[in-house]
């Protein structure tokens, strides 16, 4: 099973989380705000194709299905997470310290997924199972920058790119 395409799509997609966190942490005000606007948008789409495409679909048939459980309650939790910052002041404290634990657990659930899920995959998927995930998976750039009708919250973007993969 070769999962190196995957593999380097997911590094590269968390890479991206990774300096789009850094750029909310690293900015104020006005710039705050677009900045966790653009990392709103990125991450919905990353983890609405992950749940649709990577997560649900293979958690029945992993050795070990809480794998994949875990990442879905951990993106669970980063919606309600990120559902309670939307309505906040950028530039308030409880912000900084909501958004830093966010950060926390995005990173962590990144771990997770190429140290833990991906493993998992290779070993019980085949590779048309796994070219599907990454095909899903590089989509995730497109479907960030696109703003689909009435989607004005997190919740509501990462439920248009589930819709998306859903019907494709």
């Amino acid at each position: 099973m070769d999962t190196t395409r995957l593999a380097a799509t997911l590094s590269s997609q968390h890479e991206t989380i990774r300096r789009l966190l850094a750029g909310v942490r690293d900015t104020a005000g006005d710039e705050r705000r677009l900045a966790f606007d653009a990392f709103s948008k990125f991450l919905a789409a990353h983890e609405g194709i992950e749940v649709e495409a990577m997560h649900t679909p293979v958690r029945d048939v992993l050795a070990d299905p809480d794998v994949a459980r875990s990442r879905i309650h951990e993106e669970t939790t980063a919606l309600l997470a990120m559902a309670h910052l939307e309505g906040m002041d950028v530039d308030g404290l409880d912000f900084v310290d909501a958004f830093d634990e966010l950060s926390t657990s995005v990173t962590d659930h990144a771990a997770a997924e190429e140290g833990e899920e991906l493993p998992a995959i290779a070993a019980r998927l085949g590779q048309a199972d796994v070219d599907r995930i990454q095909q899903a998976l590089e989509a995730v750039p497109r479907l960030a920058e696109l703003t689909p009708e009435g989607a004005t919250t997190f919740a509501a973007r990462v439920d248009a790119v589930r819709g998306t993969v859903a019907g494709a």
